[in-house]
């Protein structure tokens, strides 16, 4: 009997190792894994693809990649470059406070504690150049419109300019704080939330209102900080909190994802693009998961081109089509900031900023 155990044991050894290899392979995650494993020299970019590579001798607060060139924005100094990175024109501006919005097609340069607002072209020539009263916290554009986040007599407000610096409309809170805000294709509603203080209580209130200032509807939500605000329809919002994502009309939840350390959000067309923990989805307006991608990496940060959705964290980039990994970059430097645009990405260093060609 003994004999015969003996014989056996090399048997059950191997059901034991297939079992576990069953068990380890049935989750998709672990799957995944092993297939960007088996690919990961076609995945990965190297030194090859880096077209140029620009030393910078001051600290870059922020860049933009457009079609056919990109800016950097130095403190008060913005900078142009062509897409191979030969720089192109310099332009300064002396501000107290200097603040810059890339736009679509349109650069904002603000002296936030004055509430300057030098409106250019991506040639760097000044359109139009109007003041508002009180001190700027934010700007967002919204086609032919931008929605200016102000602190004026001890209260914030929301006021709406066209690109000639007219106000069309201004409303003040009583109490609070802005944490984010959005305004509608129509241009005609307003959706703030603010941050409130109860009992040592973090609450977070979504108020959606005509330009005029009066209320439609509100949503409230316990101990969740709102991150992210967006119309998607005439009255219908995306929200995500720290904590999930919400699809909210007229005040009633149509429906919520709970997530966890949640990260960055994108919504185009139909499709809600969302990072969070070390998963990267595409959701449905209706709240349908189409597409799941888990990463072995942390990323931070979401882009989106045409063609790609791009992650980035401290030493990695990823590249997603749908739900395949097309192409993978490490670092050995930390990464700052990542833009992408059609077949480059602009990625900034501390000391450099390196132009690398991500279509192999």
């Amino acid at each position: 009997m003994e004999e015969k155990n003996k014989k056996n044991m090399p048997f059950k050894i191997f059901a034991l190792v297939l079992i576990l290899i069953i068990l380890i392979f049935s989750k998709r995650e672990n799957q995944e894994k092993f297939i960007e494993a088996l690919n990961l020299h076609s995945l990965l970019l190297d030194e090859l693809d880096i077209v140029n590579s620009i030393s910078i001798s001051k600290e870059v607060d922020n860049i933009a990649y457009y079609d056919n060139c990109f800016f950097i924005w130095q403190k008060d100094n913005l900078t142009r470059y062509d897409e191979k990175g030969s720089k192109e024109w310099e332009k300064s501006l002396s501000f107290v406070e200097p603040y810059i919005v890339f736009g679509q097609e349109s650069i904002y340069i603000c002296d936030k504690n004055l509430g300057d607002i030098h409106y250019l072209n991506l040639e760097g020539d000044t359109i139009s150049r109007f003041k508002v009263e009180g001190t700027i916290s934010g700007i967002k554009e919204y086609s032919q419109h931008i929605l200016v986040h102000v602190r004026e007599d001890n209260k914030e407000g929301l006021k709406l300019l066209d690109k000639n610096g007219n106000l069309l409309s201004k409303f003040y809170v009583d109490d609070g704080s802005i944490l984010n805000y959005s305004l509608n294709d129509k241009n005609n509603i307003y959706a703030y939330s603010m941050l409130k203080l109860e009992n040592e209580n973090i609450n977070s209130e979504i108020l959606v209102s005509s330009l005029e200032g009066n209320i439609n509807w509100h949503f409230q939500v316990e101990d969740e900080l709102i991150m992210y605000l967006a119309f998607v329809d005439e009255e219908k919002l995306i929200a995500m909190s720290d904590k999930g994502l919400y699809c909210i009309d007229k005040g009633k939840i149509l429906w919520q994802i709970e997530l966890i350390a949640v990260k960055d959000i994108c919504i185009t067309g139909e499709n809600i693009h969302i990072l969070y923990d070390k998963i990267y989805e595409i959701i449905s307006l209706d709240g349908i998961i189409n597409e799941k991608v888990t990463f072995t990496e942390d990323y931070n940060k979401l882009i989106l081109t045409d063609d790609y959705a791009i992650v980035y964290g401290n030493n990695n980039i990823m590249g997603i089509k749908g739900k395949n990994k097309i192409f993978k970059y490490k670092s050995e430097e930390p990464i700052t900031k990542v833009a992408a645009v059609r077949k480059n990405l602009i990625v900034l260093y501390e000391s450099k900023i390196d132009i690398i060609s991500f279509i192999k």
